[in-house]
């Protein structure tokens, strides 16, 4: 649609037949146009629903194309066209999978719209991304692309995270002195397709007093230490176990027996893990499972120089 705004006192004739050129029409085959006086000029205001628009440039003028997506132009008949404005928008960020496998790549992607370079012209675009977790930047990296107007799909890799549940990537695009960013949030799970947390050494607790028996008939008592109990043992350990699949990550087929050698102090803490037995055969994957139960928690107990027994640990 089309508003047009006289001074007072000036008449425009529209032609009955608009020229037409490629498909476009001018203003002046609309037969708007001229002045009264120098002071008077035809103003003329259009709405742009189409992506894109093509201002001929007037008798022997250079065609120039303009990125207007949606929105209004201005202008006055008879004065000076537009100002052709370069500049990149980031319209998506983009994976093929939200989730982001420890161990594994995301395939990352953004679509970018250029404008205003004009026809045949090319101009290099700078990508930079970088991923963050719990607002720490893990890796970045930077790398550019030549391209012209348009709309364009631009694929990377980022590696994933080694652990945690949540990580973003954030993208930024550079073009001259224009730019824009954007973010894409990824979920971390493990190799399993679980999502473990970073492990973290569990508080030391109290440790408890040993138990005192003294005979009513003699002087003397006898100091009784309880130690842990299997039960006790036992729910521990099921509740940790778990935790060890996150071993899955770099060896997903393995199977066999971990047998370990637990020593726990009073104070409910793992003060040492040793090796007893194995048929996994990966030692990456056994390591990985010595080094977790380290972090395994258990109640605290009365014996000062900590509880020692063996665990057998099944993977299937």
């Amino acid at each position: 649609s089309s508003t047009i705004r006289l001074p007072s006192g000036v008449t425009v004739a529209a032609s009955d037949e608009p020229k037409k050129d490629k498909g476009l029409v001018k203003a002046s085959d609309l037969g708007y146009g001229g002045r009264k006086a120098d002071d008077d000029t035809v103003d003329l205001d259009f709405e742009l629903e189409d992506r894109g628009w093509e201002d001929g440039g007037g008798d022997g003028g250079a065609r120039a194309t303009y990125g207007v997506e949606t929105g209004r132009m201005g202008g006055s008949v008879g004065g000076a066209g537009p100002e052709v404005v370069t500049g990149v928008t980031l319209r998506d960020v983009y994976a093929v999978s939200s989730v982001c496998r420890v161990g594994g790549v995301a395939e990352a992607g953004i679509e970018v719209r250029i404008a205003g370079l004009g026809e045949d012209v090319e101009q290099e675009l700078r990508i930079e991304w970088d991923l963050v977790q719990g607002g720490r930047s893990l890796r970045r990296d930077a790398f550019s692309e030549v391209r012209g107007d348009g709309v364009h799909e631009i694929e990377f890799d980022v590696a994933c995270p080694d652990g945690g549940a949540e990580a973003e990537v954030v993208v930024a695009v550079f073009l001259g002195d224009d730019s824009d960013e954007g973010t894409l949030p990824l979920e971390v799970r493990s190799g399993s397709g679980r999502s473990f947390a970073k492990l973290s050494m569990p508080a030391a607790k109290r440790c408890l007093d040993v138990d005192l028996s003294v005979d009513g008939d003699e002087d003397f008592g006898v100091a009784t230490s309880r130690g842990l109990s299997p039960s006790e043992i036992g729910d521990s350990v099921r509740s940790f176990q778990e935790q060890t699949l996150r071993c899955f990550d770099a060896v997903p087929d393995a199977s066999g027996t971990v047998h370990v050698e637990l020593t726990v102090g009073c104070d409910g803490r793992v003060s040492a893990v040793e090796l007893m037995d194995e048929t996994i055969g990966d030692p990456d994957f056994v390591a990985c499972v010595v080094d977790t139960m380290r972090y395994a928690p258990f109640p605290a107990h009365d014996r000062e120089g900590g509880v020692v027994f063996e665990l057998p640990l099944r993977y299937e």
